[in-house]
């Protein structure tokens, strides 16, 4: 089999990918491992899962046609200036254009509120060192899935290959030939392989994925599989201000915005986060009845019921559970306007990390049932992302205290070992960054191996730092700036 182009992935990184490929005249092939089922069992990718925190995947990954935005509730803001400083090869000021684009393909048409510097208000006002941090929604969340298929019917030069899965790179010196599939629908080892040709090969397959095929096949540099982290989220503080305020706002609540919804948080811009040597973090404020009714659900989601064999094996509970998800997680953002006015708030921590080498992804010596490696996981939070999170509390208890708002008490943070954090569930990024040395690296600023002239990777397993925002508009917009590259590299189609 041949095709100009070969996608590996159908999630946010490899379709919006293919379409834009598509629409410029490009011949392109996706292969998908799934289907249009779902499929987010954790032991077909995984043998040992070694990390500080909670574990569960279960609700940030799926193998099927959409990928993991089958699960998504719509969340989205950019990476900030400061995130790219930090060791991209690109700046925020090129990635502006795509960020613009993206937010069409998104349904995001308020892209102008993503403020960087935006001063608080309200009951924060003289907050000088305080901004706040946006995040929007879409009135639906966008599916990565419906979005490929949908261009399917309209392309004749973009394809879907569904139901198999990418076992083995081959290449002949700097030029990679072939990818050999296996079909995931027969389940034993032994099945003869299929290979695909192509002039030109994307691996889009996710941040466990991705570095999987790439350890596999000897590909990518030392680099592989490293600098892996997630978005560590934790209920961290109480704030208590000192005058009773209105939950009917931004801050405190979902509010509609265009087609959509925002929801606004507080953090620090980038001149105080240099002053002050912090990490990117963002806090969300819940009044007390919107924090009870989101604890409550994490217990549901947790329990024997959804940890139930006869459950996780019936279709029909496998299509609900991430459905059930969205519903919950949209009426428990209605539930702060039921309290009208309050002083007490839970601060949920959105935490950045620094790059970590040793927070890695490895291959097992077992195999799962087609013969392939499964993948360990170490990923730990260390004592010095734990100094940056209390440094950044510290800040803005003290900007509280000083202009007469309130105080945070938050003490326990200090004397706690094992910090609760929600640690490995969803965002995996930084698995095969980009970069300019191949020796903290894995591509090139325009997401090419290092090391071969048509291999490429697109997704969140590029991202050099993380910063807090959810990464599938940064997905979206490497992706259409990936395949701007790639068509001036080939030729753009009349």
């Amino acid at each position: 089999m041949f095709s100009q182009i070969c996608i590996i992935g159908s999630g946010p990184a490899g379709s919006v990918l293919a379409v834009s490929l598509a629409e410029k005249g490009h011949e392109v092939l996706v292969i998908e491992a799934g289907s249009s089922a779902p499929d987010f069992t954790l032991e077909a990718v995984t043998d040992r899962i070694s990390v500080s925190g909670e574990t569960d995947i279960k609700f940030g990954f799926s193998r099927q046609i959409g990928g993991a935005t089958n699960l998504w509730a719509g969340r989205i803001a950019p990476l900030e200036t400061c995130d790219f400083e930090k060791g991209w090869p690109v700046s925020r000021d090129e990635m502006e254009l795509y960020y613009t684009q993206a937010s069409e393909i998104l349904g995001i048409k308020d892209v102008g509120n993503f403020s960087e510097d935006e001063p608080c208000s309200g009951a924060f006002s003289g907050l000088k060192s305080v901004t706040l941090k946006p995040f929007l929604w879409a009135k639906s969340p966008f599916n990565a899935g419906q979005y490929l298929t949908l261009a399917t019917q309209k392309y004749k030069n973009l394809q879907i290959l569904t139901n198999r899965r990418a076992a083995k790179i081959n290449r002949d010196n700097k030029k990679i030939i072939s990818i050999e599939l296996i079909d995931t629908c027969e389940k034993h080892q032994g099945v003869p392989r299929e290979t695909v040709s192509a002039d030109l090969f994307i691996l889009a397959a996710g941040g466990i994925e991705t570095p999987r095929i790439l350890l596999n096949s000897d590909l990518g540099g030392s680099a592989v599989g490293r600098y892996f982290s997630t978005h560590p989220k934790a209920d961290m503080a109480v704030l208590k201000l000192n005058k009773r305020t209105s939950t009917q706002d931004p801050l405190f609540t979902d509010m509609p915005l265009g087609a959509g919804t925002q929801r606004k948080g507080l953090g620090f811009p980038e001149t105080i986060q240099k002053e002050h040597d912090l990490l990117n973090h963002y806090v969300q404020l819940s009044p007390l009845v919107e924090f009870k009714a989101t604890r409550l659900f994490e217990k549901v989601k947790g329990s024997s019921l959804f940890k139930s064999k006869f459950i996780d094996s019936s279709s029909l509970m496998k299509g609900l559970l991430p459905a059930i998800g969205l519903i919950v997680f949209e009426a428990i953002s209605k539930l702060a306007g039921l309290q009208r006015k309050t002083t007490i708030f839970m601060l949920r921590g959105f935490l950045d990390q620094y790059p970590n080498h040793e927070n890695q992804l490895t291959l097992s010596d077992k195999k799962d049932s087609f013969g392939l490696p499964l993948i360990n996981i170490d990923w730990t939070f260390t004592e010095k992302d734990k100094a940056s999170v209390i440094r950044f509390f510290d800040l803005l208890d003290k900007s509280l205290k000083q202009n007469n708002i309130g105080h945070i008490e938050y003490s326990e943070m200090r004397n706690m070992q094992d910090w609760p954090l929600i640690g490995i569930h969803s965002h995996f990024m930084g698995t095969t960054r980009m970069g300019n040395d191949p020796q903290t690296s894995v591509t090139d600023k325009n997401a090419k191996l290092h090391e071969v002239e048509n291999l490429y990777i697109s997704g969140p397993s590029l991202f050099s730092t993380y910063g807090y925002a959810n990464p599938v508009y940064t997905i979206v917009a490497l992706a259409l700036r990936l395949a701007d590259h790639i068509s001036e590299k080939l030729g753009q189609k009349p």
